[in-house]
């Protein structure tokens, strides 16, 4: 809600009967792109959304002029991670304790994707 409150970019995908299935929020600014969200409900995982998504977002990101790509992604999540991965990002750091957690707080791998290099995945 913040994040639309914001004005962030955002990008919603329904079912045919208006379900929400996954959506994606973003910031672009001074050459840089920075995804805040990128959301898929778990029902429909592992059906090419996300990566749908993501490729939305680089080319959006490469087309308002920004050069470099980031995001946070929890260091639990493997299946966000290996999306990520295989999309041709890499790891630039770790955030500790980023995200609140049932046992206080997890740790984040900080990610980032060239787009001055290279083309969006398709």
């Amino acid at each position: 809600r913040d994040s639309l409150r914001a004005g962030y970019s955002s990008w919603v995908v329904t079912s045919p009967e208006q379900q929400v299935l996954a959506y994606a929020l973003m910031t672009l600014a001074a050459g840089e792109a920075h995804i805040l969200n990128l959301c898929v409900d778990p029902a429909v995982q592992r059906q090419g959304l996300g990566r749908f998504l993501l490729s939305h977002l680089q080319r959006v990101a490469r087309g308002g002029g920004a050069e470099l790509l980031l995001l946070e992604v929890r260091k639990s999540n493997r299946a966000a991670i290996t999306l990520y991965l295989k999309s041709g990002f890499h790891q630039l750091g770790q955030r500790k304790n980023y995200y609140p957690a049932h046992t206080g707080a997890e740790d984040a791998w900080l990610l980032a994707y060239d787009l001055k290099s290279k083309t969006a995945t398709a």
